[in-house]
């Protein structure tokens, strides 16, 4: 059961926005081997606006996805 998440808005500073969905879209693996981090989104809200946004069983999965890599 998810009971904890996060959701975290982004903006790219102009010229930018390129490399930030870059950084985005290779963050994916790193999240993926996390094993309480149920899913992970990553999506462009705008031409310089992003967000992420991720969920968790408990606090201590959420703690684990921001002291890792």
């Amino acid at each position: 059961m998810v009971t904890k998440g996060l959701i975290v808005r982004l903006e790219a500073k102009p010229g930018m926005e390129e490399e930030l969905a870059s950084f985005l879209r290779g963050a994916l693996p790193l999240v993926e081997v996390e094993p309480d981090t149920v899913a992970w989104f990553a999506l462009r809200a705008g031409t310089s606006s992003f967000a992420i946004v991720d969920v968790f069983p408990d606090d201590a999965g959420r703690q684990a996805h921001l002291d890792g890599a």
